[in-house]
């Protein structure tokens, strides 16, 4: 899987799939319940495998799919309403699967899918930009688009650091980070 990562126990980031049908084993092994595609661009017909492939590789697991058209980089015009669509299908997830864990990806797994959990984590966790962008960045792999940081730093203000909610949320992540590792150990194991 291109560029797979654990953000936390609920969500990863991963870039497109090279070849679906193991992947979507893998991620029903990950317990992924939705996974949010980015990575097609408007009127992209190239790309494969296609939206329809992955759907129906992942519905056999039961996995739910959705593919949002997304620029990456300045072209967005409607990246509000993007955004919008995004968190509003991620938390439909979340309610439906309080325990299993969402996708969002994108071509590379560094900057429109990124950017989304970014979003999302701003708004239903009241996370400034800067909190989010660190915690997702957790693994240093990230690089938002120009546009996309502006977009989301108008949005979710807040460059100044609060030390002591930094930290309280430093905590959690690294308290649910650890029971990943224990998954990336077991997953090495099984799928090498």
């Amino acid at each position: 899987m291109n560029n797979f990562r654990d953000v936390t126990t609920r969500f990863s980031l991963s870039g497109h799939f090279a070849d679906v049908a193991p992947e979507a084993e893998f991620l029903a092994w990950k317990n992924v319940v939705g996974v949010l595609d980015l990575a097609f661009e408007p009127d992209d017909d190239e790309l494969e495998p296609t939206p329809v492939e992955i759907e129906a590789a992942l519905t056999r697991y039961n996995i739910d799919y959705l593919a949002i058209p997304m620029w990456d980089g300045s072209n967005n015009d409607d990246l509000a309403e993007i955004y919008a669509r995004g968190r509003e299908v991620i938390s439909a997830w979340e309610a439906q699967h309080p325990d299993g864990r969402i996708l969002v990806k994108c071509f590379m797994g560094r900057s429109r899918s990124a950017s989304m959990l970014i979003s999302y984590l701003c708004a239903t966790e009241d996370l400034r930009y800067i909190e989010a962008f660190e915690l997702v960045n957790e693994t240093g792999e990230i690089g938002l688009s120009t546009a996309f940081e502006d977009h989301l730093e108008r949005r979710y203000p807040g460059r100044h650091h609060d030390i002591e909610r930094m930290n309280a949320i430093s905590s959690v992540y690294t308290r649910t980070k650890k029971a990943d590792v224990t998954d990336v150990a077991r997953r090495n194991a099984v799928w090498s």
